[in-house]
């Protein structure tokens, strides 16, 4: 016996994971594919095409912050860590070569004091000169 539902859509396989799939291509082929499968996919491809049909794919809709936007932010976020721990580290250091310097106790000052900003200065542009010396003469 045959109902009212023996034509109802059933769902496809998506052509790259093989899996159960209700979505399909935005482009002329119209092929089943999970959103995450084709993104994947056209990151490892590299190309904005289908590969069957050659149609060019949608642009997808960009989600606050985009990966591109993320990942830019996330470069800025680990170049001021490096740049912060530099400066502490180059101010500790500072205090403790004066203090050697001075034979005094060792007194460490908050880093937003202007002795800490002048000891951490001088320590990177020592270390920043003694670099370029060891680039340039391969020490």
């Amino acid at each position: 016996m045959s109902s009212s539902n023996d034509f109802e859509e059933l769902p496809g396989e998506c052509f790259i994971c093989m899996e159960e799939c209700n979505t399909q291509t935005k482009c002329q082929c119209n092929l089943y594919v999970h959103e995450k499968c084709l993104e994947e996919f056209k990151e490892k491809d590299g190309r904005d095409t289908c590969s069957v049909c050659k149609q060019k794919y949608p642009s997808p809709k960009c989600t606050y912050p985009c990966k591109k936007t993320l990942k830019i932010i996330m470069i800025y976020f680990k170049i001021i860590i490096a740049v912060t721990m530099f400066y502490l580290i180059s101010g500790l250091l500072g205090e403790f070569i004066f203090s050697a310097i001075n034979h005094s106790e060792l007194q460490i000052q908050p880093p937003w004091t202007l002795e800490y900003i002048i000891m951490a200065l001088c320590v990177m542009t020592l270390l920043v000169f003694l670099n370029s010396i060891v680039k340039k003469y391969s020490i």
